[in-house]
């Protein structure tokens, strides 16, 4: 298990039922023997919107940082998505939206996987600015039924 997993691991754990923590990226970097930067990496990639977080940083006070997990049912969240998905989205950041919402039961698994399947690379055969942007219209109207809900 690469040092990144064991880190965000760590943190979801802090998190728990709470859905929000503060930690000192200072502490947390002495804690696993890394770098201050291999925590900023790791909040950076797993601790993204589309996967339901917010980061929220302080300078001083030692560099602690918040963590607030959005309930993807939310209608702040999906509204943050929605206006994120203004702009064309890859299949990467696709998969990342639509598995948040299948965890936290926004859709079925099985709604999930057909959305997944209208999205990927194969049934969107385009070069990547027009398939990134149609996946971002397909993914928004989603959304949208999701608000209406």
């Amino acid at each position: 298990m690469k040092i990144s997993d064991v880190i965000e691991k760590f943190i979801i754990d802090i998190i728990g039922d709470a859905d929000s923590a503060e930690i000192s990226r200072n502490e947390l970097a002495s804690y696993f023997h890394c770098a201050p930067s291999q925590i900023n990496y790791v909040l950076a990639t797993r601790f993204t919107l589309e996967r339901g977080y917010r980061v929220t940083g302080r300078r001083g006070g030692g560099g602690f940082i918040g963590i607030e997990r959005f309930d993807a049912n939310s209608k702040p969240y999906l509204n943050k998505i929605l206006e994120t998905l203004a702009e064309p989205v890859s299949y990467t950041r696709s998969k990342q939206i639509i598995q948040h919402l299948v965890e936290d039961a926004a859709i079925t698994r099985e709604e999930g996987d057909l959305l997944d399947a209208a999205t990927c690379e194969k049934a969107l055969s385009a070069p990547a600015n027009i398939s990134d942007s149609i996946r971002s219209n397909i993914l928004r109207e989603t959304i949208i039924r999701l608000l209406k809900r």
